[in-house]
C-alpha cells in the first residue's frame, strides 16, 4: 500500500517543525552496494552490507542468491580503525537484520531459508525470512544458530528486536491474519524459557502498507513504516510500548525522513545520538544523527509537603522574557521538553488557588543525556490553628472548629484538635467557630493576605463558663423614659442572639439597670419593662423562652457610687445605665 498522502500543510508543518534539532551526516563507511540496519555491537557498531546492486528495502522478502548479505562493525570511536567482517553465523547464508543481546551472550537475526521446495513463487526465485539465534559459549565463540520456535515455511519472520532483560521479541512479518502486507508481532519468554505464540501489536501500529525494522529502547518502540502518514516511503516512527492501544505512533519528522525511505534505527536511551538507513542519496546508505538539543525534566510539587501537581501549567520563557511554550505536568507533576544546548532556562508555574513560591532560572549546558530540575514549588496558603485559655495562654484541648468562607453560608467540614489547619484562599476570609466543653463557644475572622506567605497562623482565645458571672453589653439604647429599643441596640442584640445560638447549653438572665435619677420604684419598673424587650427581641430571634430570664434591677446596682443625692456627670450615670447577661445555668 502507498504511503497516506500528507494532509495540508498543517501536517507537513508538524513533521519538518523540529528539523533543525537534528544533525544527519553520511556515515564514512558507505560503500557503493546495500549498507544498512546498523546495531549495536561490544564497544563498536555493526551492520549490514552486500555486493548486489538492487536496493535492499525493496527485496525485502525477495532475496535472490546474489552477493550474500553480511555482518560488519566499526569502532566509531576510532575512525582510524577499518571495518571488519563478523564471523557471527555461517556466511553461506543471507544474513538479514537482528539485534545483540544487552549482555553481549547472544544475537536474534535474520537469515533467509534454504528449502529448494520454497525458493519459487509466482516464476521467481525467492526464499523466506526467518529469525535465528545465536550465542556464546565460555570461550567467547557463537555457537551454531538456533531457529525461532514459530519459523514457518509458507510466511517470512525477520528483523528482530529483543528488550534488554532478553524477554520481549518484535518482529516483522507476513503471516496470515495481518492487516498489510507486513506486520509487527510481539513474543514474550515464558516461565519455562520457550517463546510464546507471537501476537499481533495491532491497528494503532500496523496499517494496510508495511510496518518493519522495529528497535526496541526500554519502552520506546521505533519502526518503520509506509503505512502511516509521513514524508514518503518507508518513514521512522516511535510508539510507547505501554500504550500500543490507545496512542497512535509519532513521525519523528524532518531531518531523520526524508522523501525516500527511511528504516533501521537505533539510537542511545535519550535520543540524543544513533544511525538510520537511508536511500535518499540513490543507494541504501547509513546515516549518523546527533542533537544539539538537551531534555530538561522537572516536576510540580506543594511547597508544604512536596506532593505532585497535576495540570499545573508550566511556562517556559526565552532569553529575552517572550513566552516560548506551555506545558501541563503530568498526575505525577512532571513535566519535559527540549531545549539547545547552552540555554539559559526560566520556567514558572501557575494554578487556579495556588501561588508560585520561586520559579527557575538556570543554565542547561547539554553535557548530559538529559538534565533534571529542582521542583518548581507551588503553594496554597495553610491557616494553622491553636485554642488557648485566654486568662493562662496555655493550649487547650478537644477544641472542634468549623471554617467558613466569608461571605459564604454553609460551613466546611469540621476540623478536630489534632489537624488544626486548613488550606484556604489568597486574599480570602474566613470565620472560624470553635467551641469545647467547658468554655464559652467563640467566633473569629482571618484574613488570609494577597502575598506569597505560604503559612497564617491564628490563634483562638477561649474563657472560661462561670455560673454567676456577668458580661457587660455595650450599645444596648432606649427611648428617654421608655422602654422602646432604639434601632442601634439592635445590632448588639443580634450578636447575643449569635451567642446564645452558638451556645445552646447556657441560660442567661437578661439584666437591665438604670441610674439614680428619678424614683427608685419607677427606675425598677422601668429597668423590667427593658430587660423584657430585649428578651422578646431575643425570642423572635429564634432564642428558646426558657433560655432566658428577664430581670429589671432599677438603680439599686449602680457602679460607680452616683446613688441618689449624689452629684455625678452625665458621663458617670451613663456608665450606670446599662444591660448585662449573667449565666444561670450550663446544661
Amino acid at each position: 500500500m502507498a504511503k497516506e498522502k500528507i494532509r495540508g500543510i498543517e501536517s507537513l508543518g508538524k513533521l519538518l517543525r523540529d528539523s533543525s534539532k537534528y544533525e544527519v551526516s553520511a556515515f564514512e563507511h558507505n560503500s557503493p552496494q546495500s549498507d544498512f540496519s546498523p546495531m549495536y555491537f561490544e564497544k563498536g557498531i555493526a551492520f549490514l552490507s552486500s555486493r548486489k546492486e538492487e536496493k535492499w528495502v525493496k527485496e525485502t522478502y525477495n532475496w535472490d542468491e546474489s552477493n550474500y548479505l553480511d555482518f560488519y562493525s566499526f569502532d566509531p570511536y576510532d575512525t582510524t580503525m577499518p571495518i571488519k567482517k563478523l564471523a557471527i553465523v555461517n556466511p553461506s547464508y543471507h544474513e538479514g537484520p537482528g539485534e545483540v543481546f544487552a549482555s553481549g551472550n547472544g544475537i536474534v537475526f535474520t537469515r533467509n531459508g534454504l528449502q529448494e521446495a520454497n525458493l519459487r513463487r509466482g516464476g521467481k526465485r525467492v526464499a523466506r525470512l526467518q529469525i535465528y539465534f545465536s550465542y556464546r559459549d565460555a570461550s567467547g565463540k557463537w555457537l551454531n544458530p538456533i531457529p525461532f520456535k514459530y519459523n514457518d515455511n509458507n510466511y517470512s519472520l525477520g528483523h528482530p528486536t529483543i528488550s534488554s532483560d532478553e524477554k520481549t521479541l518484535i518482529f516483522s512479518s507476513d503471516m496470515p491474519g495481518g492487516f498489510g502486507a507486513t506486520d509487527l508481532y510481539i513474543s514474550k519468554m515464558l516461565p519455562d524459557s520457550t517463546w510464546s505464540k507471537p501476537e499481533n501489536l495491532g491497528s494503532k501500529i500496523n496499517t494496510a502498507g508495511n510496518e518493519m525494522f522495529p528497535y526496541l529502547e526500554k519502552n520506546q518502540l521505533y519502526f518503520a513504516s509506509d503505512g502511516h502518514m509521513g514524508l514518503g516511503g518507508l518513514d521512522l516512527y516511535v510508539a510507547d510500548l505501554v500504550a500500543l492501544g490507545t496512542q497512535t505512533p509519532s513521525n519523528l519528522g524532518a531531518p531523520l525522513n526524508s522523501s525516500k525511505d527511511d528504516f533501521g534505527l537505533i539510537a542511545d536511551a535519550g535520543f540524543r545520538a544513533g544511525y538510520f538507513s537511508s536511500d535518499r542519496n540513490g543507494n541504501d546508505d547509513i546515516f549518523r544523527f546527533s542533537t544539539n538539543y538537551t531534555k530538561v525534566v522537572g516536576c510540580v510539587l506543594t511547597l508544604v509537603d512536596s506532593m505532585p501537581i497535576s495540570g499545573a501549567m508550566v511556562n517556559r520563557f526565552g532569553n529575552n522574557g517572550e513566552l516560548v511554550e506551555t506545558l501541563l505536568s503530568n498526575s505525577k507533576g512532571e513535566f519535559f521538553f527540549e531545549i539547545p544546548n547552552n540555554s539559559r532556562l526560566k520556567l514558572t508555574a501557575e494554578k487556579s488557588s495556588y501561588y508560585l513560591h520561586e520559579g527557575i532560572v538556570e543554565h542547561v549546558s547539554g553535557q548530559s543525556l538529559e538534565t533534571k530540575l529542582p521542583p518548581i514549588f507551588l503553594f496554597q496558603p495553610i491557616v494553622g490553628l491553636d485554642v488557648v485559655d485566654i486568662a493562662t495562654m496555655s493550649k487547650i484541648e478537644g477544641a472542634i472548629q468549623t471554617i467558613r468562607k466569608l461571605p459564604d453560608t454553609e460551613p466546611t467540614k469540621p476540623i478536630s484538635d489534632g489537624g488544626m489547619q486548613f488550606v484556604a484562599l489568597p486574599g480570602a476570609r474566613y470565620e472560624i467557630l470553635t467551641s469545647v466543653e467547658g468554655y464559652y463557644t467563640k467566633r473569629d475572622t482571618v484574613e488570609v493576605p494577597l502575598t506569597t506567605i505560604p503559612f497564617v497562623s491564628h490563634i483562638t482565645k477561649l474563657s472560661k463558663i462561670l455560673v454567676g458571672e456577668s458580661i457587660r453589653l455595650d450599645h444596648i439604647f432606649y427611648d428617654s423614659n421608655s422602654a422602646s429599643l432604639r434601632p442601634e441596640s439592635e445590632t448588639e442584640l443580634d450578636k447575643v442572639s449569635i451567642f446564645m445560638s452558638d451556645n445552646p447549653h447556657l441560660k442567661i438572665e437578661l439584666g437591665s439597670h438604670t441610674d439614680s435619677r428619678g424614683s427608685a420604684s419607677y427606675n425598677l419598673s422601668l429597668s423590667q419593662k427593658r430587660a423584657e424587650s430585649a428578651a422578646k427581641f431575643l425570642i423572635l430571634q429564634g432564642v428558646a423562652a426558657n433560655r432566658i430570664v428577664p430581670k429589671g434591677y432599677g438603680e439599686s446596682k449602680v457602679l460607680n457610687g452616683c446613688g441618689d443625692g449624689v452629684a455625678c456627670s452625665a458621663d458617670e450615670h451613663q456608665e450606670n445605665r446599662r444591660t448585662e447577661i449573667k449565666i444561670l445555668e450550663v446544661n
